[in-house]
């Protein structure tokens, strides 16, 4: 959904990471595609001046900072000043900020894409960077299903670099004149928490609120008192996070009103997560998506109790079983859950097995994608809400009881090779 960018903008931004490479850490380049977004600043104006370049990116940074409240600890991790009298440095950035001048990055849509890109592709070349950064298609498919309209609230509790967000909100807006969407998300890493905010604002989205604090102790989205509902929920957290058990989620914010269906063992918050999503959900027409990992459908012990309990409250509309390797950084099985607090299908939930929608990924060898074409196929299988031989299946939650709450797609559906949909 970022904006195309030209053959010549792509070549662009790949010089410029690979100037990155080994020589100065990546997010100074995102910096300074930020920088020209948020202060107009003309690269050749700066470059200009090479007496004064990192001083003057400094004072950028500074302005922004003081400007901007949501943006008030971008000075302790974009410090250009940091750099005077350290061997090549001066140089790298210069090289920099020519590079991004000569294809003139000079509109929002290039700049939004510009950035998006370069997400994508310190994604896929640094392994620890994918945890905070979701695929795109798998963003794509998820916000087409659930499929926000403007004048809607979107939640994302663990936002990373605001992929959900911001492709919800173009989304919501697209074809609609003058129309809008209001965004939340709080993230625990400052730097993902930073660097969503500078996606969002590049992105030209103004109804945004971000936090950055632990969601499942302390949520920041609360309203009187009260945990704030909205009508969106999307999100990918992170999966099998360790040490959030009944003595530790007892000492967070608004226990009770979260944690309604148990608690979680120390070993892995995954239920803890979607219970924060679904108390996060508004009660009417409220939507939920979540991509996680997929043990979490069918792990036995505190999940399976709150899984039945989730169940049985009928509001789970849709499980989707992605294909592997299709994550940067790990290549754990993964799924999409999908909820619905006012179900048109009622006392049913479809299983969806996409194992095979898959394409080999055209610049990791390691990977998988999915295509359009694949993302399609998913998504007119959710719409139609049918069984479909070897594709999908509808279940009742007699059904899904009987086996024994094991809510995994492949339990249900054994994939075929061609399946004309």
């Amino acid at each position: 959904m970022a904006m195309e960018l030209t053959e010549a903008q792509v070549s662009a931004l790949k010089r410029a990471a690979d100037i990155t490479r080994a020589r100065i850490d990546y997010r100074y380049l995102l910096a300074l595609v930020f920088i020209k977004s948020k202060l107009g600043i003309s690269y050749e104006k700066l470059t200009g001046d090479e007496q004064n370049l990192l001083l003057n990116l400094s004072k950028a940074v500074s302005e922004i900072a003081g400007s901007d409240h949501s943006l008030k600890h971008m000075v302790n991790y974009f410090d250009y000043g940091q750099f005077s009298g350290v061997r090549g440095a001066l140089e790298t950035i210069e090289q920099l900020l020519k590079v991004l001048d000569e294809t003139g990055f000079d509109d929002p849509g290039s700049l939004g894409g510009a950035f998006e890109w370069l997400l994508r592709y310190y994604a896929l070349t640094h392994t620890k960077e994918g945890e905070a950064y979701t695929p795109r298609e798998i963003v794509d498919l998820l916000v087409r299903i659930v499929n926000p309209v403007a004048g809607e609230t979107i939640y994302d509790p663990a936002m990373g670099y605001g992929g959900f967000l911001i492709y919800s909100y173009m989304h919501a807006i697209k074809n609609c004149s003058g129309c809008s969407a209001s965004v939340y998300g709080q993230e625990l890493s400052a730097i993902a928490n930073i660097i969503a905010i500078m996606n969002m604002q590049v992105h030209k989205i103004k109804n945004y609120s971000a936090y950055m604090d632990d969601t499942l102790l302390f949520p920041h989205t609360v309203e009187g008192g009260q945990l704030k509902k909205f009508d969106v929920v999307l999100s990918n957290p992170p999966w099998n996070l360790y040490g959030y058990d009944e003595s530790v989620l007892k000492k967070g914010d608004l226990v009770k009103d979260r944690f309604q269906y148990g608690f979680t063992s120390l070993q892995s918050a995954d239920w803890a997560w979607i219970q924060h999503s679904l108390a996060s959900t508004k009660q009417k027409d409220g939507r939920a998506g979540l991509v996680m990992d997929a043990e979490c459908l069918s792990r036995q012990g505190n999940d399976r109790d709150i899984r039945s309990r989730v169940v049985d409250s009928d509001i789970l509309d849709a499980v989707i079983l992605l294909p592997e390797r299709i994550f940067y950084h790990t290549t754990s099985p993964s799924s999409i859950m999908l909820f619905k607090t006012s179900k048109t299908h009622t006392g049913e939930v479809i299983f969806i097995n996409a194992t095979l929608e898959k394409e080999p990924h055209r610049e990791a060898k390691r990977l998988n994608y999915l295509s359009e074409e694949n993302i399609n196929r998913i998504v007119r299988a959710y719409s139609s809400f049918n069984d479909i031989n070897g594709f999908a299946h509808v279940g009742s939650i007699n059904e899904i009881s009987k086996k024994g709450y094991n809510i995994n797609p492949s339990s249900y559906v054994i994939p075929l090779s061609d399946v004309e949909l």
